[in-house]
């Protein structure tokens, strides 16, 4: 039902991966390494429920937690300064959590509606 939701997040992920190098921060280890990390986690999880559709409930809580990491990193492992990076990160981080949040409220409420007989 909400696939296109982690086909969204899955490519977000490949971005993580890959915005350390097409960014230019790959010297910065607590950056690159934050960044890959996350985005490796990201892209397996949308991976993961893209194909499964009775995926666990618990991948997409997942999700809004690497999402909030996304947000967090910068400041919490010290490389906000680093413009791109941090730009980067918040924003892939709030999209991430965004659509994790979107996919949430349709899963829960498709669960909560009666059925037709």
């Amino acid at each position: 039902m909400m696939r296109w939701i982690s086909w969204i997040t899955f490519v977000v992920g490949l971005w993580l991966i890959a915005a350390p190098f097409a960014l230019g921060y790959r010297g910065m280890f607590q950056a690159t390494a934050s960044d890959v990390t996350v985005g490796m986690l990201i892209a397996a999880s949308s991976l993961w429920m893209a194909f499964k559709a009775d995926a666990a409930w618990w991948c997409n809580r997942a999700l809004m937690l690497f999402g909030i990491w996304a947000i967090v990193a910068p400041f919490a492992v010290g490389y906000r300064l680093t413009t791109n990076a941090m730009t980067s990160d918040v924003a892939a981080g709030i999209l991430v959590l965004a659509l994790a949040i979107v996919r949430e409220v349709f899963t829960v409420r498709h669960r909560q509606r009666p059925a037709h007989a």
